[in-house]
């Protein structure tokens, strides 16, 4: 058996040889193609000031019950081997002391679209072609939030997105694609200097 690797796919050659009453039957042989599935990843975290340390927060930290934080929380998409279509990534809202501002920053695609019945946002990113984050620069977008702690919250981190969804159409496969990705908390851990200062409510 012979195996070969090229983008996206995989080719099998399969022969098989056999014998009765020791003559030579004919031999067998054939060809299995598999179509390989791109690989797509969400990167995801919550700043209260930029990497360049420019405070881009606003409000108190630590958050505090009955005041209003802000924070932006930015996103980043990879994509491995194939095109990605009619790619759309569906963020939820905590249902409790959470909003969106309406500020927000994409580098491809359209806007953010607010749903606030469903406390739904989606990012339509519209294509994502292979390689996006690797050989490529990667789709990337921010958007600003507030966190208005309720009294129950005290003591707790700030939930701020309780699901992350990324679905479109693999070009080459033709599978649909749904990556959940789950939720996304205040705990500052890609910002040192915010992380510094305190991130549960008091």
């Amino acid at each position: 058996m012979k195996v070969s690797l090229e983008p996206a796919t995989i080719y099998l050659a399969l022969s098989a040889t056999a014998t009765r009453n020791n003559r030579a039957l004919t031999p067998f042989t054939d060809t299995l193609t598999i179509k390989v599935h791109s690989d797509t990843r969400i990167f995801a975290q919550t700043r209260y000031f930029a990497p360049n340390g420019e405070q881009i927060g606003r409000g108190p930290l630590p958050p505090k019950v009955g005041e209003k934080t802000t924070y932006w929380l930015y996103f980043k998409v990879d994509n491995t081997l194939n095109t990605i279509e009619n790619a759309v990534l569906t963020i939820r809202f905590a249902p409790t002391g959470v909003g969106w501002t309406g500020r927000t920053s994409t580098s491809t695609g359209s806007d953010f679209l607010f749903d606030p019945f469903l406390q739904v946002t989606s990012w339509v990113l519209g294509t994502i072609p292979a390689n996006r984050g690797f050989t490529q620069e990667a789709p990337t977008s921010a958007l600003e939030v507030y966190v208005v702690p309720a009294p129950s919250m005290r003591g707790a981190i700030p939930l701020i997105l309780k699901d992350m969804v990324l679905s479109g159409k693999d070009s080459f496969t033709g599978a649909l694609l749904e990556r959940r990705y789950g939720v996304l908390d205040a705990d500052l851990r890609s910002d040192e200097q915010g992380k510094a200062l305190g991130f549960t409510i008091k």
